[in-house]
């Protein structure tokens, strides 16, 4: 198999790496810009160095891993689609709907997978949440809340946090499509979200072009109104979220992959889930096992590209909602 890993910067080494374990007899190429056509070697674990997207193609990958930053997603996946590539695309699909309709039928017509790479999905934590809600012990879902932040700086300290894509608009940057995780488990869990009132800001707190707070409220078609909280501001990493049923309260903490059900008569909760403390590649692993099987025809995927649009909807509306002040009907 000849696959291609597309930007190395620190999500394209850890999927490259996962790729060698997995696939340790595989010719692997990556593309990656800024680097010397006459001195650089391949990256630790490729046997091909690209510079641009023509010999990339050229290369004729049977997968391609398009971890990029999702400004340039859509033209990369597009090229990479006409070689004949299947494709596993980084979150977010793309930095906004531009071109999207097009890349998601032309997968379609070329017979070829479209993974996008909400790797929440694959927590057992999260799972067993989904497991939960379907088996009705919650009652009907009345709200949810769900927020996530970490201080931006300590993302990666050993680099300029106001140079690296989550900080830089050009690079898609901000709250809403660096934390859309949030809004893609969300749509998982509770389907189709018909309506968005939001508020988005950039506090001045951070020395970067993009937004690093949203605040959102969200209507599903068939479920409960969502509050959704986005930051790059906490200085401990928060993640977490709350289900309010008739019957019961669940409680996820991200951090423990531990979840609470409260009864209505019970103020202490009781632990009906708690992970022990696994390799945080683990996850990782997982969907490139998924993706490898999708390939092969063994599964579908549990992301695709309908479903990442979904997200980008969201955000879209978010953004239209920020900026009128309005509710912006989905």
């Amino acid at each position: 198999m000849k696959a291609l890993v597309v930007g190395h910067g620190s999500i394209g080494q850890r999927h490259l790496a996962n790729l060698r374990q997995l696939l340790p007899q595989a010719h692997i190429g990556v593309l990656r810009s800024g680097a010397s056509g006459v001195t650089a070697l391949p990256p630790a674990g490729a046997d091909e160095l690209f510079y641009d997207i023509e010999s990339a193609a050229a290369f004729a990958p049977d997968i391609a891993l398009v971890c990029n930053p999702s400004t340039f997603h859509v033209p990369v996946a597009r090229k990479l689609l006409a070689a004949g590539a299947h494709l596993f695309i980084e979150k977010p699909l793309a930095a906004d709907l531009t071109g999207v309709d097009e890349l998601l039928a032309a997968s379609r017509d070329a017979g070829r997978v479209l993974f996008v790479a909400y790797n929440m999905v694959f927590l057992p934590s999260l799972e067993f949440i989904r497991d939960t809600i379907r088996s009705g012990r919650l009652g009907r879902i009345l709200s949810v809340r769900a927020e996530v932040g970490q201080y931006l700086p300590d993302w990666r300290p050993a680099t300029d946090y106001r140079q690296g894509a989550s900080a830089r608009r050009d690079l898609g940057g901000g709250v809403l499509l660096e934390l859309s995780h949030e809004l893609h488990y969300l749509n998982w869990l509770f389907g189709s979200v018909i309506s968005v009132q939001s508020t988005v800001v950039r506090t001045g707190e951070l020395e970067s072009e993009v937004e690093d707070l949203a605040e959102l409220l969200l209507k599903f078609r068939d479920g409960p109104i969502v509050s959704v909280h986005l930051d790059f501001l906490q200085r401990s990493y928060s993640r977490s979220c709350k289900i309010i049923g008739a019957a019961g309260t669940l409680v996820w903490e991200a951090a423990g992959q531990r979840v609470r059900f409260y009864a209505p008569a019970d103020r202490e909760g009781k632990i009906l889930f708690e992970a022990p403390a696994a390799d945080r590649n683990e996850v990782y692993l997982k969907e490139l096992v998924h993706f490898l099987d999708c390939v092969s025809g063994r599964a579908q995927p549990v992301v695709d590209g309908s479903q990442a649009r979904e997200v980008l909807r969201v955000i879209s509306a978010a953004w239209e909602s920020s900026q009128t002040g309005r509710v912006v009907q989905l």
